[in-house]
């Protein structure tokens, strides 16, 4: 009796090591797993950031484009403007000089 008792403490015992063993089996594979995961997520959230950040940056460059080339046109309008007031101006200094002489 005193045997079987034993025997089944002995077998309780092996048991209880192959459930250990199978749960930290279990443990490490649900870690691998979970580490796996979480490098994947923050694979694709760099990915995203980057996506977000080229987009950002070509409409940023877009609407420099556009208020550069609003800016260059407003300046040659200007520009065309001062060129026709100074040639009036050397019209009438050119008239001036020759209705003076």
């Amino acid at each position: 009796m005193v045997e079987e008792v034993v025997n089944s403490i002995l077998a309780a015992e092996d048991e209880a090591k192959r459930r250990v063993e199978a749960a930290q089996a279990k443990a490490a594979e649900t870690v691998a797993c979970a580490e796996a995961e979480a490098d994947r997520i923050r694979r694709d959230a760099q990915s995203e950031n980057k996506k977000y950040q080229q987009e950002r940056l070509a409409r940023a460059e877009e609407q420099i484009a556009l208020e550069a080339q609003r800016l260059l046109a407003e300046r040659n309008a200007r520009t065309e403007d001062e060129i026709s007031e100074l040639r009036q101006n050397v019209d009438g200094a050119v008239k001036f000089i020759l209705e003076s002489l």
